[in-house]
C-alpha cells in the first residue's frame, strides 16, 4: 500500500515538474512577403491607456507596433 502511494505521489510530482505553461502574446500575427523569397512575421503589439474623464473611467487602445490608436475613448 506504501510502495503504490508512493509511486502515485512520485508521478504526479514528475507530472507536474515536466508541464510547461505557455502565455500568448497579446497582439496578432502579420506576415509579410517581401521581395524575393524573404519572408517578415511580425507580431502586433497593443496597450490600453486609461483615464478618468468627468468622473468617468475610460480607455484607449493604443498599436505600439503601428503607432497609432486602434479605438475611441470607451467608459469602462
Amino acid at each position: 500500500m506504501k510502495k503504490r502511494m508512493l509511486s502515485i505521489v512520485l508521478v504526479s510530482l514528475i507530472t507536474l515538474l515536466l508541464t510547461v505553461p505557455v502565455f500568448a502574446a497579446e497582439g496578432s500575427m502579420e506576415m509579410s512577403v517581401g521581395s524575393g523569397e524573404e519572408t517578415l512575421m511580425t507580431i502586433e503589439q497593443f496597450m490600453w491607456y486609461h483615464r478618468v474623464y468627468n468622473g468617468q473611467n475610460q480607455r484607449r487602445l493604443w498599436n505600439i507596433t503601428r503607432g497609432r490608436w486602434e479605438t475611441e475613448w470607451m467608459n469602462c
